[in-house]
């Protein structure tokens, strides 16, 4: 008894997704994406927002983000930041191009009294890119804007 593997055109089609992404904006709660662009976004975002510790069988998955909340919130936390971003991305998303990670302190923005706003410029290749920006606020979280 043998098989036959028999090719077909129709298996991937407009409407199929390559992964999941994950929104709260009451009209659904998981889309589909479609871009390897977008799958690094997600990845991405993911990895940012997962405390280290928090994987089980992953221990060192994630970054340390989330601590930057207790530190004093002056110019050299800025150079600490960037180095939580780096670190992670090219232990675990390697195929993720950073090409700008800018940190916003009170120092250089008077409305983000006790809050780090972090916008991180990226691309998977060199012809498209995206950005996320994350807010470490005085409330805790660290959340995507």
């Amino acid at each position: 008894m043998g098989y036959q593997i028999v090719p077909s055109d129709n298996i991937v089609t407009k409407d199929t997704g390559l992964g999941i992404s994950y929104t709260a904006d009451g009209t659904k709660i998981f889309v589909s994406t479609r871009t390897d662009l977008q799958i690094a976004r997600e990845n991405l975002i993911n990895l940012l927002l997962t405390k280290k510790g928090e994987i089980i069988m992953e221990p060192k998955f994630g970054s340390d983000l989330l601590y930057v909340l207790f530190e004093p919130n002056i110019e050299e936390l800025k150079d600490v930041v960037v180095e939580l971003i780096t670190k992670p991305v090219e232990d675990w998303l390697s195929y993720i191009i950073l090409d700008n990670i800018e940190v916003e302190t009170a120092e250089t923005n008077p409305d983000l009294r006790n809050s780090i706003r972090i916008s991180i410029t990226f691309s998977v290749n060199e012809a498209e890119t995206d950005s996320i920006t994350l807010l470490a606020s005085d409330t805790g979280t660290l959340t995507v804007e």
